[in-house]
């Protein structure tokens, strides 16, 4: 077969060219907008390509959203810019460098980020939501950006950073609860938060400092949360330097625990998430024992079944389970069907599903390193992985991975 190759420039409607790379590029039915790195934003008519204006910004420019108008993210700023006629309307400086931005209906959102030598990658620490005219609502993330930063070395290629002043220190997993509030389990912070729609706090448990290793008293690295609809009581996985499941009622007072180290019935090796089930038991992945076991909300052991790396779980509205697994460790990486997915089972164990190919990758059917799920109400599966942590920090280069999946 005789294959020509054709330029690009041969199939394009027209082509236009900008004053330095072009970092982000958005249109609608009327206009393209581009923004380049220098920090010039130009806007085309998208049928005729005839130039309609464009607009210098201190560069360069990260993202760009067209909706009303226009808002631009460009180094450490926020823009709203007129669609019409290219006119700045407003400009507001960001903590850190400004990175995403996203509008809905009534307000514009924009993360931010900080470079960081020590452990020489960008890093996001926080969420700002603005109105239409550039007002500050609130913003969601670390309390104090510019604050002194702290790197402690816990491993030959593990490092913990942390922020003085920032009210986490590593939040592991986050729980929307029957009422809207929103729970926050810092695993090294040692603490438990709960907070209200207006992120102000209700509720925490735990000082702070860690309990005895393994000595069953909360918390030591606490993973996950879980809250009986019926009653209000909260169920918390202490998973890290413990090995054990801590009971309290909705006040927060402490009722009971249960669980031990081991592998028998009832015993744990790292429980790292743990999920209601109805109102009288609940399901806890019991990860580095293979397998999730079932209890009554009394701390009763009632069953248990095999699941690879059972890292995290969730249920859905007609009682089916979702059970993320990791993969093996390094010395099997490479052999097939072991973990690297998710599957769907009955309460009775019975595996009904399993999403996710033979071997982990980037591609729609696969999966790296699933760390926490969830299921909507309309049945779309919602997969968080820690993939730069175990595959794109291994890489050479390092390199940002896909690290979140939605299935339907």
């Amino acid at each position: 077969m005789n294959m020509q190759m054709k330029r690009i420039e041969d199939l394009s409607s027209f082509v236009r060219e900008i004053d330095s790379e072009c970092t982000t590029l958005n249109m609608n039915h009327k206009y393209i907008i581009a923004g380049s790195k220098s920090g010039k934003i130009t806007c085309w008519d998208v049928d005729s390509g005839k130039e309609n204006w464009n607009i210098d910004v201190n560069g360069p420019i990260s993202e760009l959203s067209l909706s009303d108008e226009i808002y631009v993210t460009a180094s450490a700023e926020l823009h709203a810019i007129e669609t019409e006629s290219g006119k700045l309307k407003w400009s507001i400086d960001i903590q850190g460098s400004s990175d995403l931005v996203y509008v809905d209906d009534d307000f514009v959102y924009v993360t931010s980020s900080l470079y960081e030598i020590e452990i020489e990658d960008y890093t996001e620490t926080t969420l700002f939501q603005f109105d239409k005219n550039g007002n500050l609502k609130t913003s969601w993330g670390n309390d104090d950006p510019f604050g002194e930063v702290k790197v402690e070395v816990l491993g030959i290629d593990y490092k913990l950073q942390t922020w003085e002043g920032s009210r986490f220190v590593r939040p592991h997993s986050i729980l929307l609860d029957y009422e809207d509030n929103i729970w926050c389990v810092d695993d090294s912070g040692h603490k438990i938060y709960k907070f209200d729609q207006n992120f102000e706090l209700k509720l925490s448990l735990g000082d702070g400092n860690p309990a005895e290793r393994e000595s069953g008293k909360p918390f030591n690295r606490p993973t996950d949360i879980t809250i009986n609809k019926k009653n209000g009581d909260l169920f918390i996985s202490d998973g890290y330097g413990n090995s054990r499941i801590h009971h309290y009622d909705k006040e927060g007072n402490y009722i009971k625990s249960w669980g031990e180290s081991g592998t028998g019935p009832g015993q744990f090796s790292l429980p790292h998430n743990i999920c209601m089930l109805g109102n009288d038991e609940l399901i806890v992945c019991d990860r580095e024992n293979h397998r999730v076991q079932i209890f009554s909300t009394e701390g009763q052991f009632i069953k248990e079944w095999h699941v690879h790396k059972a890292t995290a779980v969730t249920t859905d509205h007609k009682g089916n389970i979702f059970i993320a697994e990791q993969g093996p460790p390094p010395v099997q990486y490479g052999v097939k069907n072991l973990g690297h997915s998710v599957g769907i089972w009955d309460r009775d164990g019975n595996l009904l599903q399993r999403l996710g190919a033979e071997l982990p990758g980037e591609e729609p059917d696969q999966f790296l390193w699933p760390h926490s799920i969830s299921v909507d109400s309309k049945g779309r599966i919602f997969v968080a992985e820690v993939s730069y942590v175990e595959v794109g920090r291994t890489l050479n280069p390092p390199r940002e991975m896909t690290s979140f999946r939605v299935w339907e």
